[in-house]
């Protein structure tokens, strides 16, 4: 359906309010109308759906799936869901004509001539455009305006059944209260040194026992045996060759780089005189004002005074005597610059540099090697496909080739400068014992190719390969046993009334103000959702990562309702629920409507059109 006139944003809102089931695009370039026909594919009420615009928005429709990538496009539920949008209008149109709601001609002219679609170069009405937009579809001007006609009836029924509907004063005051209702803790973190001096030293026993208990924690992940070969630049660098004329060359491109004169990196502040310019150096000079004040009081952003990098010739002499009369970074100034009587602020002092041919030769030798390198690497892949293509094996293409060889039992945690490739990644987690390998390019210009040989199970490692790793978990373990004791024990003494320092608790932190979903910095994770589940008084501990925390809930701070921010917020929850609203309450009155005015389907037509469309 063509689009209606310009209007504001919440109209197009309730123009568009049942998409998905009112909405139907009925408006498609270079689609015809169905063989000319006649007729309808069902009734409304007093209503035809007709064949033309039944055809129109299945093919849209169709149209749409394809373009979006699908394969297998369900013609008949889109047909199902064509039928139910197009009888939901005509329905909402059988009401509106049963009620005598209609609109003027001025209102469609106007629509017409504001409808981007028909629009020409130059902003205005396009007669030709138009005409030619309404033959690609299929229509006569008279339909298209009738169309238009009741879609601003539609329009003026579903604004007065959507607007007006306000939410209860409790509504948006429950949804305020409740995100940005804050509470106070107090809290201390039962860290290592709340633990017993002397660390005991678990025996074989023991270190066995945990070992049998927590054997997940010392069991390898399920991994995929991967046979790779891979050829990477620097694996070929030293066969290539590089002159001495393409070092020099390389060196002379990027001379800037290597031979630099001393620089400054500055920030500068003009004035209108050289009087006022002068006062606000005394001021500097007597510490009455530092320079950022100075930006402040001339309402200048650090950015727009930022200079940044500048050698001697970017300055005006005046100012590049006094930036480059000094050892130091500081202020110097006032002098004259291109902008009128300046201060400026010396912020760094960039020494001079040169580095000659001899300084960066091995460094420009190794490059060119590596681009040579890559270069030949990327050549030679395609006779490296073929040999894999042709049905050589890895150990094959190895053999005839400066690739090599790896195997690994590959996981997550594997890395390396192949393993850690993104594209190797992808392709080790994704291959399967069926694939043939094939060649793939890794991101600094090599090659690899790889093959699945099997999947390892998961596999509890020996007590003998991991001894020192179960002792130190053991470690772990008994640390976070004692400091949740240790917390426990003082989580009773502060519930009984006792004060952090009476409870032998010295160095508590205060955080106030705290909302939902808000952190507490430094602090282990879960303080603040356990938080909102306690009343003031009440002591909580909670354990994150090894890590124990003890916190009293000191008190609950309402919601300020009266803040500007909080009301800005409030009135966009109104405004959201009213939107929310009123589009359920029109997509309702529609349904039924459709309901009372009931459908009426002529399936044969609606078979000959899907049969015209597959």
């Amino acid at each position: 359906m063509a689009r209606a006139a310009r209007r504001p944003k919440t109209a197009n809102i309730l123009v568009w309010i049942l998409i998905g089931l009112l909405v139907v695009s009925l408006m498609g370039f270079g689609i015809v109308s169905f063989t000319g026909a006649a007729g309808s594919v069902g009734t409304v009420g007093k209503e035809k759906i007709s064949v033309n615009a039944y055809y129109r928005a299945v093919r849209d429709r169709i149209n749409q799936a394809l373009q979006a990538g699908a394969r297998d496009v369900p013609v008949t539920e889109i047909s199902q869901l064509t039928l139910h949008a197009l009888a939901t209008e005509a329905a909402i149109d059988n009401e509106a004509k049963s009620i005598g709601l209609s609109v003027d001609d001025k209102t469609v002219l106007d629509a017409l001539r504001t409808n981007d679609a028909f629009l020409g170069l130059d902003g205005n009405f396009d007669r030709g455009m138009y005409e030619r937009t309404l033959q690609s579809m299929g229509m006569t001007a008279a339909e298209f305006d009738e169309e238009l006609r009741e879609a601003r009836a539609r329009q003026i029924i579903l604004t007065s059944i959507a607007s007006g509907l306000q939410p209860d004063p409790v509504y948006s005051e429950s949804i305020i209260g409740y995100n940005f209702e804050s509470r106070d803790v107090r809290w201390i973190e039962v860290d290592d040194l709340f633990l017993s001096s002397e660390e005991p030293q678990p025996t074989d026993a023991e270190l066995r026992a945990f070992y049998n208990e927590k054997k997940q924690l010392f069991t390898l992940p399920e991994r995929r045996r991967i046979t790779y070969a891979y050829l990477e630049p620097d694996m070929v660098a030293d066969t290539t060759t590089v002159t001495d004329q393409q070092v020099r060359d390389l060196y002379d491109s990027r001379i800037d780089n290597y031979v630099k004169p001393e620089r400054r990196i500055l920030e500068r502040l003009v004035f209108p005189t050289h009087d006022e310019a002068a006062i606000a150096r005394n001021r500097l000079d007597s510490n009455e004002a530092d320079f950022d004040m100075l930006l402040q009081e001339a309402q200048i952003l650090p950015q727009d005074a930022y200079v940044g990098e500048v050698a001697r010739e970017d300055l005006d002499e005046q100012a590049a005597s006094a930036v480059f009369g000094i050892s130091e970074p500081g202020i110097v100034g006032p002098v004259q610059s291109a902008f009128g009587p300046a201060v400026y602020r010396v912020i760094a002092i960039l020494q001079a540099r040169h580095d000659s041919l001899e300084d960066v030769q091995a460094e420009l030798e190794k490059e060119l090697a590596l681009r040579q390198a890559t270069a030949r690497i990327s050549t030679d892949a395609e006779a490296f496909n073929d040999l894999l293509a042709g049905g050589a094996t890895l150990e094959q293409l190895v053999a005839e080739t400066p690739m090599r060889l790896a195997t690994v039992d590959f996981d997550e945690m594997a890395s390396g400068p192949v393993l850690s490739d993104a594209a190797f990644r992808r392709f080790a987690n994704s291959v399967t014992e069926e694939h043939f390998p094939e060649l793939h390019f890794l991101a600094g210009g090599g090659v690899f190719a790889l093959r699945l040989d099997r999947i390892v199970p998961p596999q509890l490692q020996d007590f003998s390969a991991v001894e020192d790793e179960v002792s130190l978990a053991w470690s772990s373990e008994r640390k976070r046993q004692e400091k949740l004791s240790i917390a426990e024990a003082h989580k009773s003494s502060l519930e009984a009334g006792s004060e952090f320092l009476e409870a032998g608790l010295p160095g508590a932190s205060l955080a106030a103000s705290l909302v939902r979903g808000s952190a507490i910095e430094g602090a282990p994770a879960g303080i603040v959702e356990m938080a909102f589940t306690l009343q003031p008084g009440m002591v909580g501990v909670v354990e994150s990562e090894d890590r124990v925390a003890l916190f009293k809930l000191e008190a609950i701070h309402d919601a300020d309702t009266a803040d500007d921010g909080t009301q800005s917020i409030s009135r966009f929850v109104n405004e959201q629920f009213s939107q929310t609203a009123g589009q359920d309450a029109a997509s309702i009155f529609a349904l039924q409507l459709l309901t009372e005015a009931g459908l009426s389907v002529d399936q044969a037509t609606v078979n000959s059109v899907l049969s015209q469309l597959q």
